[in-house]
């Protein structure tokens, strides 16, 4: 993973989570986005990637795993 890839990475996901780790009201496509950057290095089961609901928790623990 590249620095560029982990920037964008981070950056996606402060997107759709708070400080906090909460989810913010930032929309379908930035979930979507999130997801598919995600992805790339992951087997987890992140959502759906038709309707972009996430598995917030497994979101959570695989950035932290990927990115951490």
């Amino acid at each position: 993973m590249t620095f560029k890839e982990v920037d964008e990475l981070k950056d996606a996901y402060e997107t759709v989570f708070d400080k906090d780790g909460n989810v913010k009201a930032c929309g379908r496509a930035v979930c979507l986005r999130l997801m598919y950057l995600m992805k790339k290095y992951s087997t987890a089961n992140l959502g759906n990637f038709d309707t972009g609901v996430m598995e917030v928790d497994t979101i959570k623990s695989e950035y932290q795993r990927i990115a951490g």
